[in-house]
């Protein structure tokens, strides 16, 4: 949570990655995976136009190929389009990590992906309510405190308060299970 130690450090490590050979084999991998982290600090700083500007970029380095990788990262933009209201890149960007998803079999994006569909493109919150099941199943419970506050708040704004309370219980539940270590 300090956001700007956190971003300095992702900003040095992208950099030393620039700096590498061309020839060294992870090169790629770190460059992209420090676009990533930069990208999460300026989400978590709501920075939104900042963090899509940074996962984009991350998109753009393909070698070497990782599907997960860019599911995960085809998602995580979808949902941040989904938060600016922008429905139109949120369905397409929902629509990439899906088809990749499904011919990659990554079930933890394809789950996710039903938060995006059921608060941003369809407006069905048992959609919404599914992944947060998986969550709990899985003991995730990282990303159902994350995202419990995200859809909260995203509930809030849309005046829809027995929602947000729910979305908030849920991401209590999920920090208390994290204080006991139960999270993975």
């Amino acid at each position: 949570m300090k956001f700007d130690e956190a971003l300095k450090q992702a900003y040095k490590a992208y950099q030393e990655a620039v700096e590498l050979n061309k020839s060294e084999k992870n090169r790629g991998h770190l460059m992209r995976s420090a676009l990533f982290n930069i990208g999460l600090c300026y989400n978590q700083m709501e920075e939104l136009d900042k963090a899509f500007f940074h996962f984009n970029k991350s998109l753009q380095i393909i070698e070497p190929e990782n599907h997960d990788y860019a599911a995960k990262t085809l998602f995580v933009i979808s949902f941040l389009k989904g938060r600016q209201n922008d429905v139109e890149n949120a369905k397409k960007f929902y629509e990439q990590a899906k088809q990749l998803a499904e011919r990659h079999n990554n079930e933890m994006v394809l789950e996710k992906l039903k938060m995006v569909k059921g608060l941003f493109l369809d407006y069905d919150l048992d959609l919404v309510r599914k992944t947060f099941e998986f969550f709990k199943e899985r003991g995730i419970y990282p990303d159902m405190e994350s995202y419990g506050v995200s859809v909260a708040d995203f509930l809030t704004g849309k005046q829809d308060a027995w929602g947000a309370v729910e979305f908030y219980r849920l991401a209590n539940e999920a920090r208390r299970q994290i204080k006991r270590g139960e999270a993975i």
